[in-house]
């Protein structure tokens, strides 16, 4: 069950744009590290239950959406504001995400798939944020980060990060000292990197691995 938000949510804004990174759950392709853990087949099950809680998440926030899928776009969000993430790199797809959004729009927040322990109302404190800093980061206990925002586009804060360690957030925010940005941190979360990662995850929530295509 979503945990439920006391705090009331800002009012709509249409300044602001959240873009949400989805990997198409496709066996083979997503949670590769729990693949060679486990198998493909449990890979591809975590991971829909990450994707549909990242969906459901996002319909409770009163925001802009743009779902950023990597390879399709699902038949069911034709609908929808969506585009295909373009770049070889994880840098080079959200800078053109982000450049793109802030072209439009006055805030942007990027979310990804693997945190699920992300609510509705750490987005509604992303944007809020962004009212008083320059950027925000949600940081992620393994060195990177579950979410990302910004007012204006800052390319220094995509290029030289090393993706994918435990490096991102220090050389992220080493970037926004050397450009004289302020920024604000978000709560810290677990991602889901590993299969201990999912095991502790569904333990400490007391959930049931259960997920439903019916969710998304």
């Amino acid at each position: 069950m979503i945990p439920v938000v006391e705090e009331p949510f800002a009012e709509f804004s249409s300044d602001n744009l959240l873009l949400v990174f989805l990997r198409n759950p496709v066996q083979g392709k997503v949670k590769t590290r729990i693949a060679a853990e486990t198998s493909e087949a449990q890979a591809l099950e975590i991971y829909e239950h990450l994707y549909a809680h990242t969906i459901r998440v996002v319909k409770q926030c009163k925001v802009n959406v743009r779902w950023c899928f990597s390879d399709f776009v699902p038949e069911n969000m034709m609908h929808e504001d969506t585009q295909i993430q373009q770049g070889n790199t994880l840098g080079e797809r959200m800078l053109q995400a982000f450049s793109s959004a802030l072209k439009e729009y006055k805030r942007a927040v990027v979310i990804g798939s693997d945190c699920p322990y992300l609510i509705a109302e750490d987005i509604d404190v992303a944007f809020k944020s962004l009212n008083t800093h320059d950027v925000v980061f949600g940081p992620a206990i393994d060195g990177g980060y579950y979410l990302m925002g910004m007012t204006s586009i800052q390319e220094e804060l995509f290029k030289e990060i090393d993706w994918g360690t435990d490096k991102v957030l220090r050389q992220s925010l080493d970037a926004c000292q050397m450009l004289n940005l302020n920024f604000r941190l978000l709560k810290t979360y677990p991602d889901i990197d590993h299969y201990s990662d999912w095991i502790r995850y569904i333990t400490t929530q007391h959930k049931t691995v259960n997920p439903s295509p019916r969710a998304y």
